[in-house]
């Protein structure tokens, strides 16, 4: 759906699973940039750059480790919800 000019999409989705033999739950958060491209950033990793033209839906939503390294693939498997926030 469209967005005003005052505003940018985030996506949401939520998980719950084993890694490594400790029940987690957790949500993540994306955010379309202003260039129309996708970003986020997993807990204390850096930003996270999708390639040009993946949308949330083309991913796997992973759990990162603080290393940056992958934690649990497809981790956060729910159904993506998008919100319109408005800058500020």
């Amino acid at each position: 759906d469209p967005i005003e000019d005052n505003e940018y999409r985030i996506a949401l989705k939520t998980g719950s699973g084993m890694v490594n033999e400790k029940m987690e739950k957790d949500y993540h958060f994306m955010r379309q940039d202003e260039d129309g491209n996708w970003s986020h950033k997993p807990g204390v990793c850096d930003i996270m750059y999708l390639d040009e033209g993946l949308t949330p839906e083309d991913i796997s939503w992973d759990m990162y480790y603080s290393n940056g390294t992958i934690a649990a693939a497809d981790f956060y498997t729910e159904g993506i919800i998008y919100f319109a926030i408005q800058y500020e």
